[in-house]
């Protein structure tokens, strides 16, 4: 599990070339917010968080492996629980966007507009 990034990935890096691209001026990763978000405008107060499906629980898409399945379970719970956790810690004035990378697979350019027009 060392090997497997947190920030920078694939899909995190299409979305921010395409939002990028629409106009959309944002940070990454800032640590000021809660659970450093992958992109973010404060003074927007647009909030991006672009989750992968297996860590973060996808439900069309998550299976709980068959071996550890218990370990892998309460795991992926965990992640549930606290990404929940981080996104309630926003106030109602922020608006928090969160993406599933299965999402960006289907509809990079809606999500990207999507974002974008968060943004600006």
């Amino acid at each position: 599990m060392s090997r497997i990034r947190s920030k920078n990935t694939k899909p995190e890096l299409a979305l921010r070339k395409a939002v990028y691209a629409q106009g959309g001026r944002f940070r990454v990763h800032v640590g000021d917010l809660p659970g450093r978000p992958d992109l973010a405008n404060k003074r927007a107060r647009v909030s991006v968080f672009v989750d992968g499906c297996f860590w973060h629980g996808c439900r069309r898409h998550f299976r709980v492996p068959r071996t550890r399945s218990r370990f892998w379970k309460e795991k992926i719970d965990r992640n549930r629980s606290t990404r929940d956790r981080v996104l309630r810690s926003y106030g109602k004035d922020w608006q928090v966007i969160e993406i599933f990378e299965c999402r960006l697979r289907e509809d990079l350019a809606g999500e990207a507009r999507r974002v974008a027009s968060a943004l600006l």
